[in-house]
């Protein structure tokens, strides 16, 4: 998915569920996730009501994001908020990902939450953002040169 052959990706995603048929939400917001960047927005919905319950992001922050982004780029904002909202609050004590919560906002097209949330993401050294070069979430705002001083400031090769 990372390398963006999302066709190909699909097919081992598949596999290992085919090996292990009650892998965790993971897998099936893998799929989810490979499905909305190939633009399949209803496909990608489709594998997250496989789940036999959704995650609260207190459950698992990483899959409720990835909804949330999935929301926001399927024109679901209300929705994509709300994920965002459970995400901050739970912020306040303990610790979430900004990468989580960033991956949203750019998903929103909201391109100065989403920075704010990966600068925070940065300086708590997130485990997230050592993809923050290949994670397809960020494609959107790429070309901000925001990103490009990001890139830099965490010593990533041109």
């Amino acid at each position: 998915m990372l390398a963006r052959q999302y066709d190909e990706a699909l097919v081992w995603y598949n596999r290992g569920l085919e090996l292990e048929p009650y892998a965790g939400a993971l897998t099936r917001a893998d799929i989810a996730w490979t499905h909305v960047l190939k633009g399949a927005h209803a496909e990608a919905i489709s594998e997250y009501e496989k789940l036999p319950r959704r995650p609260t992001a207190a459950e698992n922050q990483a899959v409720a994001g990835g909804l949330g982004f999935l929301l926001a780029v399927s024109g679901r904002r209300r929705e994509a908020l709300d994920i965002i909202a459970q995400l901050e609050t739970l912020s306040s004590n303990r610790y979430i990902d900004g990468c989580m919560i960033a991956a949203v906002y750019a998903g929103l097209g909201d391109e100065d939450h989403a920075f704010e949330w990966l600068a925070k993401a940065c300086r708590e050294r997130s485990s997230s953002m050592v993809f923050l070069k290949v994670n397809p979430f960020f494609d959107g705002i790429r070309s901000d040169p925001r990103f490009q001083d990001l890139l830099q400031r965490m010593n990533f090769p041109s």
